[in-house]
């Protein structure tokens, strides 16, 4: 089994819009591509003449995605939406962030945004089939005496986060008979009450939902009937059941992620959504026990205000690359939680090949939406996500690869997405042929935005080349077509970095795109490359250990990293740190202990952190933890660039169970970004498994030509890694302890053990 990963790019046709019209925050999915493994996968095949993605073959998707301003610069929620291609079994489902190596590491769902525990903007009369009490299973509307107005808490219909999956015919993709999802040309029309804040920001007038299920719930929750009514065909036949579509849902339904392992169950029928629960660390559910919105900010049985409601959990379907999804699967949908202008965000989606790629490749789709904005950063966030459900596309062809990134600012390495108007921004390009057959005259093409000053320059960064590019001296808004490749051979690719310096008001989003295109794939792949143009400061987060697995009463070290990738200081810092535990509600030896002495602050004045168990700092407050705070004077600051790093030890308790699923911290970083008191949150890091641990690589000679002599255990000469071949491990007695795979590189590793 070879581990591949798969590359894609956007179909949507993308315009800039001015950040501030209105008050949500939706998601513009910028491009779909093959994940890093699977590309070197790919490559190497093809060098070595062998035939790439054949059935067996474990190939990885990672869709890319970033919020969008719309008068608020926090959103309550994020969902992404990746519909599967034939002849495929679902293997992975996960979160992700870079890693720093030109890979991606699994991190946890953000929690939901700060948004109202009521009914928020208006109470609500509801159609059938909400009229009665009678629909509601829990029997909460009946407790309260509620008939057609059982309001649910906005808050409680955003709580669930994590990973879930659908074999509900009404989540399978629909493109109006094409392959793949065009922005507002194909799927079914919408028009929730919130589309035309968001339309402009796509370039469109009509929006579109690319699954009948999204259809149906936009109609229902997000439209009033006379919007319904005025679409044209396609569309769903699912009636509004609101009066403003504004404000609440029903009670007990509503969710983005409705199903029988979510917190608001039912769908716009009344019965139970379709959404089943992926097992994913960090995941959260609802609840129907705080009972319906007796307020704008309160339920009958929940505390008011703008809260963040419901709590963690670990259920759900076990995936694994021994336990995929059933096969019937059609959609698997991200919860992503809290969304904040200026991030990038991914997801991954792994699939085992159940039949080899056709030769016309292998066509996938996905797209994005966000909901209202967060109760943060001055804003009132009070509205469903169904009023906003206006999603962006983006679809992948196995057969060609392109994906186009910022890489600098003024010369200098950049991360970010938010970049400060007549700064010169430079974008690499890298495009392949990820496909079994030649492709011929390969065009790559990219289209500067109009938001621009002078002229772009294009440089030559890496194997077949692309230039000259035509123009060759391309102004605002411009197409420029590089130099076409005539055979663009399996394997075959490179790169071009282009310069150029936006100019444009802050808040509003510039978007640069690539296309690339051949005689055999005649509509264009797509990668969107997005900044914001601003200067405040933006905090990344992020925490580690060392060692990675250790003993009961052995001392890990941990390193916490908090770099600013605005161009703004941020100030106001208070970093909270909670260590894990073994047990949540008692026993100083069941958890991790921070050591005395040992915190070291480095890029930011060296204070003394404050430590309190049980914890008191929400999410994470009244848990039997280590709560490290860290809290700096309000003139402190964090300029523009900077990094600041601490640095401690703590001491894993006597009595903390030794198991394979590691104990993971959770960080999150307070700071004001120049307009806003906001924060970063990185929960779910710094994994440590208590136990033993035994670790390689698996290594195959490609220069092997027969005979004696292959090696799969050492390296050198033309060993290269094996990646996602099984691994057993068995006891002294013959007697099997456990299985994992081998990483892109072919190195693998069991924790936990005793």
């Amino acid at each position: 089994v070879l581990g591949l990963t798969a590359a894609a790019s956007l179909t949507a046709a993308l315009t800039p819009a001015p950040a501030a019209r209105a008050h949500s925050v939706p998601q513009v999915q910028t491009t779909k591509y093959l994940a890093p493994e699977t590309l070197a996968a790919i490559l190497r095949r093809a060098a070595l003449g062998q035939q790439v993605l054949v059935e067996g073959d474990i190939v990885s998707w990672i869709i890319q995605f970033t919020p969008v301003e719309n008068d608020a610069t926090v959103g309550v929620a994020g969902y992404v939406t990746d519909y599967l291609p034939p002849n495929v079994e679902v293997v992975g489902a996960s979160i992700v962030i870079p890693d720093g190596n030109g890979g991606f590491r699994e991190v946890a769902p953000n929690l939901p945004g700060l948004i109202r525990n009521g009914w928020g903007r208006n109470e609500e009369r509801w159609l059938t089939p909400f009229n009665t009490a009678a629909y509601d299973p829990s029997g909460q509307c009946a407790a309260a005496n509620e008939t057609n107005k059982c309001d649910g808490s906005i808050a409680m219909s955003y709580a669930d986060t994590g990973i879930f999956y659908s074999t509900d015919a009404r989540t399978a993709v629909f493109a109006s008979g094409a392959e793949r999802v065009k922005q507002g040309t194909n799927g079914y029309k919408i028009n929730p009450t919130g589309a035309g804040q968001i339309n402009p920001t796509f370039g469109q007038t009509q929006a579109t939902t690319h699954n009948l299920w999204d259809a149906d719930q936009t109609n229902a929750f997000g439209s009033i009937q006379s919007a319904i009514n005025a679409l044209s065909a396609p569309k769903s036949a699912a009636a509004s059941v609101t009066v403003t579509a504004k404000g609440p849902m029903p009670f007990n339904a509503g969710s983005a992620v409705a199903g029988p392992d979510s917190g608001y169950k039912l769908d716009n029928t009344g019965n139970v959504g379709p959404w089943r629960r992926v097992a994913y660390a960090g995941s959260r559910v609802g609840n129907t026990d705080e009972g319906p919105a007796t307020s704008a900010t309160k339920s009958r049985f929940g505390q008011s205000g703008n809260l963040v409601v419901g709590g963690p959990t670990d259920g759900g379907f076990a995936l694994s690359t021994d336990s995929p999804l059933p096969v019937a699967t059609n959609a698997v949908r991200f919860a992503v939680g809290r969304l904040q202008v200026g991030e990038l965000r991914y997801v991954k989606i792994s699939v085992r090949l159940l039949a080899d790629a056709p030769a016309t490749g292998i066509v996938s789709n996905s797209e994005v939406f966000g909901g209202d904005a967060a109760s943060e950063a001055g804003e009132t966030g009070w509205d469903l996500t169904w009023r906003y459900h206006v999603p962006s596309v983006a679809d992948n062809n196995t057969n060609l690869y392109v994906l186009e990134e910022v890489v600098a600012v003024d010369g200098q390495p950049f991360t970010g997405t938010i970049v400060p108007s007549g700064h010169t921004v430079t974008y690499r390009i890298s495009y392949y042929n990820t496909g079994n057959v030649p492709q011929h005259d390969v065009v790559l093409k990219t289209e500067l935005p109009t938001q621009m000053t002078g002229t772009a320059t294009f440089r030559h960064a890496l194997g077949t080349s692309v230039l000259p590019a035509s123009p060759a001296s391309a102004g605002p808004g411009a197409t420029v077509t590089f130099a076409t490749i005539p055979v663009l051979n399996s394997g075959g690719g490179g790169a071009v970095l282009v310069d150029l310096v936006p100019s444009a008001a802050s808040g509003t989003m510039v978007l640069n795109r690539a296309t690339l295109e051949s005689t055999e794939i005649p509509d264009p792949v797509y990668s969107n490359a997005p900044i914001i143009i601003g200067t405040r400061a933006f905090l990344v987060a992020t925490e580690t250990v060392t060692p990675a697995s250790a003993k009961p009463g052995d001392t890990v070290h941990y390193t916490i990293t908090v770099k600013n990738t605005g161009f703004s200081s941020a100030t106001g810092l208070a970093i909270t740190n909670w260590l894990p535990t073994a047990n949540a509600t008692t026993g100083n030896q069941q958890r991790f202990r921070f050591q005395t002495g040992t915190s070291v602050v480095t890029g930011l004045a060296n204070v003394t952190p404050t430590v309190t168990a049980p914890t008191t700092v929400a999410p994470f407050d009244g848990v039997n933890r280590d709560q490290l705070r860290w809290a700096f004077n309000a003139s402190t600051a964090l300029a523009s660039g900077a990094t600041a790093t601490i640095t401690f030890d703590a001491k894993v308790g006597t009595s903390v169970a030794r198991r394979a699923a590691p104990y993971l911290a959770d960080l999150k970083v307070d700071y004001d970004d120049g307009a806003n008191d906001t924060y970063a949150p990185a929960y779910n890091v710094a994994p440590v498994s208590v136990g033993a641990s035994l670790s390689g690589t698996l290594f195959e000679d490609t220069g092997w030509t027969g005979g004696p002599g292959r090696s799969r255990g050492v390296a050198g000469g033309a060993a290269v890694g094996i990646p996602a071949a099984r691994v057993e491990l068995y006891d002294g007695a013959g007697a099997f302890v456990a299985a994992t795979y081998s990483d892109g590189a072919g190195a693998y590793r069991f924790d936990g053990l005793s």
